[in-house]
Parts: C-alpha cells; sequence; structure tokens
C-alpha cells in the first residue's frame, strides 16, 4: 500500500491517501448540524421522551428495561463509582458479554464521566493484565463468568493481591498501583471484589 501525505491550506487537515482515489478521513461541509450534547444529555433527553418505553431487552438474561429504568440503575452505578473513588476521566474497564448490564454499566460511565474500556470477553488473564497496564485501568466491572471463562479467577491470576484483600475494599497490587476496584455481577462476594 502506497501512502502519500497531503495537506490543505486552508484547514491544515491531513489526509492520507490509501490509494488513487481513496482517503482515509474525509473532511467537508456538511448540512447536519453538530451536536453539543454528552451522551449523558441524550439519555436524559430520551427518558423525557420515551420514558416509559422499552429501552433494552436482554433476552438471555429475560431482562427488559424502560428508558426510565435504564437511567436510574446508571445514575445509582454512576454513583456508586464516585463514592468509590472513580474520578472523571479515570478507565473503567468492562468485561462481559452484550447485556443489559453492559448498557447500564456505559451509561453510568458517561455520566460519571470516566473513559470506558471494553474488553473482549475471550481475553485470558495476560491479555486482560496488558489492557490493565497499557491503559491503567482503575477498574473492571465484569460479570462472574461467560462461557468458559471466569473473570474472578483470570484476573486473580495475574493479581494475586486480590487474595489478601478484604470484600469491598480497594485493591493494592505492586505492577498495577492504579488498578483499585474488581466490581462483580456476581452472586457471591469474594475477596478484593464489590458486588453489583
Amino acid at each position: 500500500m502506497n501512502s502519500k501525505l497531503l495537506r490543505t491550506t486552508r484547514t491544515s487537515v491531513i489526509y492520507y491517501q490509501l490509494s488513487h482515489n481513496n482517503f482515509s478521513y474525509v473532511h467537508g461541509a456538511s448540512n447536519t448540524k453538530f451536536l453539543h450534547n454528552t451522551i449523558a444529555q441524550l439519555v436524559d433527553t430520551s427518558v423525557e421522551k420515551y420514558g416509559s418505553q422499552e429501552s433494552c431487552v436482554d433476552v438471555k438474561n429475560n431482562v427488559r428495561l424502560t428508558f426510565e429504568q435504564v437511567n436510574s440503575k446508571a445514575n445509582d452505578l454512576a454513583s456508586g463509582l464516585l463514592s468509590l473513588g472513580f474520578k472523571p476521566g479515570d478507565r473503567l474497564g468492562l468485561w462481559g458479554p452484550n447485556s443489559a448490564q453492559w448498557q447500564i454499566t456505559s451509561l453510568a460511565a458517561c455520566k460519571a464521566g470516566l473513559i470506558m474500556v471494553d474488553l473482549n470477553p475471550a481475553y485470558q488473564s495476560q491479555e486482560v493484565l496488558n489492557c490493565i497496564k497499557k491503559v491503567q485501568i482503575k477498574g473492571i466491572v465484569t460479570d462472574e463468568s461467560f462461557k468458559t471463562q471466569n473473570y474472578y479467577n483470570l484476573v486473580k491470576a495475574v493479581l494475586p493481591e486480590i487474595d489478601q484483600t478484604p470484600e469491598s475494599s480497594p485493591i493494592t497490587s505492586q505492577q498495577c498501583p492504579y488498578f483499585t476496584h474488581l466490581i462483580g455481577c456476581i452472586q457471591v462476594t469474594r475477596c478484593g471484589s464489590i458486588r453489583k
């Protein structure tokens, strides 16, 4: 693939020409107005407009939620994350399959000003550790398991300090000092985890 760097003089937008006429980025005028709303603001607008209508259907877990219910759960989770010491700009990992909880956690992260880091549900211990280190994830929200994955055990394999951490307490790790919380959608609270 031969690439060629082009610069426009008026907008100083850089284009990379991937082939003869194809650009990886196109910039130009549009009739569509840019919305200056956050995702949290858009959710609030949707709640006002569609409140009691279904917003989320999770067939696998037999969960059906309205816009109001999703918003309420997202607000509760956002408040909980902030009370745990998460601050706007912190990174929150979400590790698990698509579910109602995935949607609620994503919206809660937006409402709390956190940066959402989606982790592949098939990741193994070392891959998750690499993500935690590379992105400096402060906490992970996860299901207990998915297919053959036991997420708690996979994290414990690379962060053994979890075993010495009391339930619902921040994790203290030598190799990942910024990682403090493993939040689980689990049946039983375990060492170093918080049951959601």
